[in-house]
């Protein structure tokens, strides 16, 4: 399963593309923001930031509400704890 993480990215972007085109900004954003967090591979990093970026300018939300968005990043929701 080499290529798990890939192709586990690419379905969160997908994701993230149909909350957009729901006009759900708030979960598209959250979705990216949250794979940006986890995932290592830098294709897919790249694809999740540009979709960030563009969600975000086509949106027009203003720069400040961007950073107060980029600072939720502190919280890691998806990562889980092997006990």
């Amino acid at each position: 399963l080499p290529l798990y993480k890939n192709w586990l990215g690419k379905s969160f972007i997908i994701l993230a593309k149909n909350y957009w085109e729901e006009k759900d900004v708030f979960q598209a954003t959250h979705t990216l923001e949250q794979l940006i967090l986890n995932i290592n591979d830098e294709a897919t990093l790249k694809e999740a930031r540009s979709l960030k970026a563009e969600i975000l300018a086509n949106e027009d939300i203003p720069q400040k509400m961007s950073l107060e968005l980029d600072s939720i990043q502190n919280i890691d929701t998806l990562q889980t704890t092997e006990e």
